[in-house]
């Protein structure tokens, strides 16, 4: 008996584009920046749609993890395993674009044993040169924008990214290694937090035409210090309202 498909998305939300384009900031940081593309063509396999998401996550999980961490043990500079990584699925072709940090003495052996990695994972490869594609990184942010051009087209502005349909995925579409931690853990290089306000507000400051990130973060900082407090606190009065309760609630005489 097959295992249960997981959820459907037809997008990349909010959130997870906020948490991509912080990771490849966070891996600059760290010197271990993404330098090798890796495109995986599964229409070339016998890999169905359905079963993309689940295939990949054991490539990056048993095949990578153990490959450089035995590789560390010699050479602790090299790190542990940076990559980030989205699942399209445009026009029924489904493929991978897995963006990597590899140490430069690695590179070689890295591109030779990627047929080995997606041939346990997915059985047949039909055509090695279709199936894997590999080339050079020499702008990870830029990369970024087009890996996440399945972003749902209301939050593409913000990002500064072209929105193109990339189809159903089945499972997780898009993310980033354990290395470059969640968004709390590299909160520096984040761009201002959109996920936790309501998205009728959101789409308001976009008609408003706000034209830059950093203006539009401050108008929803401003937005949520005014309108969204914690529960129970006590709304602030502007001063002119204060006095003139005083005044009103004054003894006459």
């Amino acid at each position: 008996m097959s295992p249960p498909l997981r959820r459907e998305s037809h997008h990349i939300d909010r959130r997870q584009a906020t948490n991509f384009f912080a990771a490849i900031r966070f891996a600059e940081q760290q010197s271990r920046p993404l330098n090798i593309l890796v495109t995986f063509n599964l229409d070339h396999t016998t890999c169905p749609p359905e079963r993309a998401s689940d295939a990949f996550e054991k490539l990056r999980d048993n095949r990578i993890t153990r490959w450089l961490s035995y590789r560390r043990r010699k050479h602790p500079q090299y790190g542990p395993p940076t990559h980030v990584w989205v699942i399209e699925n445009s026009g029924g072709d489904t493929h991978v674009h897995w963006a990597v940090y590899v140490p430069k003495p690695l590179l070689a052996a890295f591109r030779a044993i990627l047929r080995d990695w997606l041939t346990d994972v997915v059985g047949v490869v039909d055509c090695e040169q279709s199936a894997i594609h590999t080339e050079p990184i020499y702008g990870a942010r830029g990369l970024g924008k087009y890996m996440m051009k399945g972003i749902n087209p209301r939050y593409a502005r913000l990002n500064y990214v072209r929105p193109s349909a990339q189809g159903i995925v089945c499972g997780k579409r898009c993310g980033f290694s354990k290395s470059l931690g969640p968004l709390h853990d590299h909160a520096q290089c984040a761009q201002p937090e959109w996920r936790d306000f309501p998205d009728d507000h959101f789409m308001r400051l976009l008609r408003v035409g706000a034209r830059s990130k950093r203006r539009a973060g401050a108008e929803v900082n401003e937005a949520w210090r005014r309108e969204w407090r914690a529960p129970g606190q006590r709304p602030q009065r502007s001063a002119p309202s204060a006095r003139r309760d005083r005044q009103i609630s004054a003894p006459a005489g």
